[in-house]
């Protein structure tokens, strides 16, 4: 006989809080304290066996709420309790609440600079470059069913970096790696709810389309389109 049993949904659990909830589970037991320092970002990805990018944001979010410091050249230190330390989508949507204001400036400098940089990717892109860009989109569109974060998370800061690099002008690709790291944190988890990825990555395959077809102003238009819809995604998440 089956009874009426109601069973809680299976929620998945980003690999970035996974870092995390380590972190603070040798803060909670006192393994780490205030004023130690973390283990470098490569024996952390090593130790936790996960990718570098999962590594970054997780370190990005403790920063952020002021639980760790990150000191040019020496390495992240502990610096702040536990006290208003946030995970998973509530705390990403915290995150985004906290910090609308300068996001909504960068998204505003992102539209512009990335605007012009696939203007002139279109008319300077050559064939092996894009080939290069398609096979960055690809692989992370095959990522979605399985699940694998890391690679749709390295993809989309790719993607970005490829168009700033095929620009031909050093200076503006600088300039779009810049503002794009500007709103790291949990910048990477927007992708992880349900449906955003599909979206995110169904625009970068339009915007490789343009580039590729040799149209500056379909170019320019599909990408600022993009973080235009990105910004959107991140206005609906903290209202």
């Amino acid at each position: 006989m089956v009874t009426n049993i109601q069973f809680e949904r299976v929620k998945k659990v980003r690999v970035s809080d996974t870092v995390i909830n380590q972190i603070v589970s040798m803060i909670e037991n006192g393994t780490l304290n205030i004023g130690d320092q973390l283990p470098g970002e490569r024996e952390l990805v090593e130790q936790l066996s996960v990718a570098r990018a999962s590594v970054r944001e997780a370190l990005r979010i403790l920063e952020f709420q002021g639980v760790i410091e990150v000191q040019p050249g020496k390495g992240a230190f502990i610096v702040g309790s536990l006290d208003n330390l946030y995970t998973g989508e509530e705390g990403v949507r915290q995150w985004f609440l906290e910090h609308a204001t300068e996001l909504r400036e960068v998204f505003e400098v992102r539209d512009a600079l990335e605007g012009r940089a696939a203007r002139l990717a279109a008319k300077r892109i050559l064939p092996d470059e894009i080939e290069n860009i398609r096979h960055t989109v690809n692989q992370a569109l095959e990522s979605i069913p399985h699940g694998d974060w890391d690679i749709i998370i390295q993809s989309d800061r790719l993607m970005h970096h490829l168009v700033g690099k095929y620009s031909g002008n050093q200076f503006l690709s600088q300039l779009v790696d810049i503002t794009y790291e500007v709103t790291g944190g949990p910048h990477p988890s927007l992708l992880q709810i349900p449906g955003r990825a599909d979206i995110s990555l169904q625009q970068h395959q339009t915007i490789v389309d343009a580039i590729a077809s040799g149209d500056p102003d379909a170019a320019e238009k599909e990408m600022v389109a993009h973080i235009s819809n990105v910004w959107d995604a991140i206005d609906k998440l903290i209202e």
